[in-house]
């Protein structure tokens, strides 16, 4: 362990305790009645015992960034280098710093800058103008490379996440959660073999959870395509390539994305969020009926299936009043838009299965009104099945509107009355029922898997 005095200003130096370096200060701070008084502490890989990195001594160039409590912007107050030629930790006066009077008392985020990525928290104290702490409570922050191949579109169209991946409080420098960063097509990851196929991108991940050593079959990474359509798929990794140091990558196959649903002892098995969205709390995409892509506007005027107005249906009419009558009363697959986004196994729900799920006798309906803790605030039923033996599943509906009180869900069926209007599942505070629309409206719907 090794201790310095840095001063912020043209002030004598003084050397402290364990150690023999001199320490030097060439900063140009605002702040420049500040001294810096720091404890630096050595980090260390005790294979038998911590199993992390060690840092048995300060090389040339070692740099630590400084970050005082309160100071939320990705500039640092302080940062230090190390000269080893003189033996002296020195503020790099060519860093961009924040400028900050420090409180009596709070603490720092200190971070290694080296091969290894490792963060400390620790409390300070300021009194006299003078800033004391001691950098000691090293954490690894393991960097992880996942390549994922077979993308054939834009890689910037995804991100990655994982469920074991996450920040560890009070050590992120800057951003405080996890950043899935896209890579360039054809990066390849450290431990992987150069590829000539272009069609893969990479993901780099930050983490205090990972270490050495520790098994990771059970972590789980969902692809998150972020286009229009969101839309997701999930890995189980079943093997990592690592050293000693950190863990290299991970390289996994995209072969098509899979979505999830629960089985409420129904006719189907439902979705547990809306087509794109990619989780039970998002609304999703906006469909007109019978129209496979979302759009900035909806009306009669840029309808597929009219020429323009309400009366003048050219698909799915059963009616001669309203356009050419072809007594197509359910969507086909062609233009149902969770068989297009989801795949051929996923399709839009019949009324009759809305119906199924408003049943009294086979659900129960519970509001959650905006605010709420238990679906992230936003507002919506939960949806539990009242069937023997799947009186634990549920899936959340949340609300459509703007101002969280109604939810308007497609149906695949045309409605019996007019041809100009489709079924829908609608729901308010209070009450849910069948309902109908424009087919030119944009609604959202939730996917239904096929009978086997």
């Amino acid at each position: 362990m090794k201790k310095i005095f840095l001063a912020l200003a043209a002030v004598a130096m003084v050397l402290a305790s364990c150690g023999k370096e001199e320490f030097s200060d060439n900063s140009n701070s605002v702040s420049e009645n500040i001294k810096l008084n720091v404890t630096v502490a050595e980090f260390g890989y005790d294979e038998a015992a911590t199993k992390a990195m060690i840092k048995e001594d300060w090389a040339d160039g070692d740099q630590i960034s400084i970050w005082l409590d309160g100071n939320a912007t990705t500039n640092p107050n302080y940062v230090i280098k190390h000269n080893s030629t003189e033996s002296k930790w020195l503020q790099d006066n060519t860093a961009t710093t924040e400028a900050a009077t420090p409180k009596a008392s709070g603490y720092v985020k200190a971070l290694y800058n080296g091969q290894v990525c490792v963060a400390s928290k620790d409390s300070y104290n300021y009194s006299n103008n003078t800033l004391s702490f001691n950098i000691e409570n090293w954490k690894f922050l393991t960097e992880i490379q996942v390549v994922v191949t077979g993308i054939s579109s834009n890689a910037s169209d995804y991100t990655l996440a994982c469920d074991k991946f996450t920040p560890l409080s009070g050590y992120e420098v800057g951003n405080d959660t996890i950043t899935a960063i896209t890579g360039t097509k054809g990066d390849a990851v450290a431990g992987f073999a150069s590829t000539a196929n272009p069609d893969c991108a990479t993901f780099v991940f930050a983490t205090g959870d990972y270490t050495i050593g520790d098994a990771i079959d059970s972590y789980t990474f969902t692809l998150i395509k972020t286009s229009s359509i969101k839309t997701k798929v999930s890995y189980s990794v079943s093997k990592a390539l690592q050293s000693s140091t950190k863990m290299k990558g991970l390289k996994l196959a995209y072969s098509g994305f899979s979505h999830d649903y629960v089985d409420l002892g129904l006719s189907v098995k439902w979705a547990t969020c809306n087509v794109g969205a990619i989780s039970s709390e998002e609304v999703g995409n906006g469909f007109a009926w019978g129209e496979t892509e979302p759009k900035a506007s909806y009306s009669w005027s840029n309808y597929k299936w009219c020429n323009g107005s309400y009366n003048t249906q050219t698909k799915y009419c059963h009616q001669s009043s309203y356009g050419t009558v072809d007594n197509i009363t359910v969507l086909e697959a062609a233009d149902d838009a969770a068989t297009v986004n989801w795949g051929s196994v996923w399709r839009m729900p019949t009324i009759e299965e809305c119906n199924e799920l408003m049943s009294d006798s086979n659900c129960s309906w519970t509001w959650y009104a905006a605010g709420n803790t238990e679906f992230g605030g936003v507002a919506g039923y939960k949806v539990t099945s009242k069937k023997t033996g799947y009186t634990d599943k549920f899936i959340f509906l949340p609300t459509t509107n703007s101002d969280n009180t109604y939810g308007y869900y497609w149906s695949s069926s045309l409605d019996n009355d007019y041809a100009y209007d489709a079924r829908s599942m609608d729901f308010h505070y209070g009450r849910k029922y069948w309902n109908r629309g424009y087919r030119s409206d944009g609604r959202v719907f939730r996917a239904v898997l096929k009978e086997n």
